[in-house]
């Protein structure tokens, strides 16, 4: 699986989960709504089209084609969300 595809589905599950939780009151009972009424489907579209955006603004940005291409681009979007994971595990 490539870093675009990995950050598709990170911002999917973000989505689900928020969106679940917010339907519910319970992100486990919402994420499972969603998932089996195929809603899912939805937030997968628009995560893709989410991280595309992100991806096309960093690249029109100023200086932006010293990033590269797509792939590098989604794998430090990657590694940030990673870090910001674990800064909060650690306050934990």
């Amino acid at each position: 699986m490539n870093n675009v595809e990995r950050l598709v589905i990170e911002r999917a599950a973000q989505l689900i989960a928020d969106r679940g939780k917010a339907e519910t009151g319970d992100a486990f009972t919402g994420v499972l709504t969603r998932l089996m009424d195929k809603r899912a489907s939805d937030d997968m579209r628009e995560a893709k089209q989410w991280v595309m955006a992100a991806i096309a603004v960093i690249q029109s940005a100023p200086g932006g084609s010293a990033y590269g291409d797509d792939e590098r681009i989604a794998g430090e979007i990657l590694r940030q969300i990673q870090m910001r994971k674990d800064a909060k595990a650690a306050v934990s």
